[in-house]
Formats: structure tokens, sequence, C-alpha cells
């Protein structure tokens, strides 16, 4: 009877402490996303943001927050602008940059949002 109360205690106490275990094990943070070469190269390029999209034509935005805004179209002309300070907007988690480039003013709009098609 004595054997299998020992016996009882220590496999209680094992699985007491591989719960702790697991239990610490879970609290880890994840480890960041692994970049693709083409945006780690833009980084080193001094690309500070990146975004791409298809809608209404294929686009893609590089933006070096000290330097400059390029907004590049499929079926339109390129935009180059010298980088502007962001404006917050009041009540969300979005940034406006406003700038004058030659054919008029360009907005871009940063929202913290998931990716949408």
């Amino acid at each position: 009877m004595k054997l299998l109360v020992y016996f009882l205690l220590l496999f209680g106490l094992g699985g007491c402490k591989s719960s702790r275990q697991l239990a610490s094990q879970q609290e880890k943070p994840l480890p960041p996303p692994v970049l693709p070469q083409s945006l780690v190269q833009k980084q080193l390029d001094g690309v500070d943001f990146f975004a791409k999209g298809s809608v209404p034509a294929s686009w893609t935005l590089e933006m070096d927050f000290g330097n400059i805004i390029r907004f590049k179209s499929i079926d339109g002309p390129d935009l180059n602008s010298s980088a502007v300070s962001p404006v917050a907007q009041a009540g969300n988690k979005t940034v406006a940059y406003t700038t004058n480039v030659t054919t008029g003013q360009m907005l871009v709009t940063v929202s913290e949002e998931g990716c949408t098609d």
C-alpha cells in the first residue's frame, strides 16, 4: 500500500512539473517571421515601408521615411516625392502622408490591419 502511495506521489509531482514546463513553453513569444529575400534587399536599400496591390492595376509603393516616396503603377505614371511627416487619423490606427507630385497631390493612407483583396 505504501509503495502505491509513493508511486502516486512521485507520478503526481512529475505531472505537475511537466505542466509547469508546458505552460512556460506556451508563454514564449513566437520568433519573428522570416522575410523573403526581396524584402530583405529592400530593407538593405533603405526602404522602410513596402506595399503592392493589383486593384485597379498592378502597383507598388516604397517609402524611405527620411528620403523619398515612390509609387509605381503598370498603367500610369511613376510618382516620386520627397518624404513628408505622417499625420495620425483620429480614432483609429491609421496615418496619412500627403505630398505634392508633378501631376498634383498624392495621398498615401496606411492602416494597421490585415491584407485584403
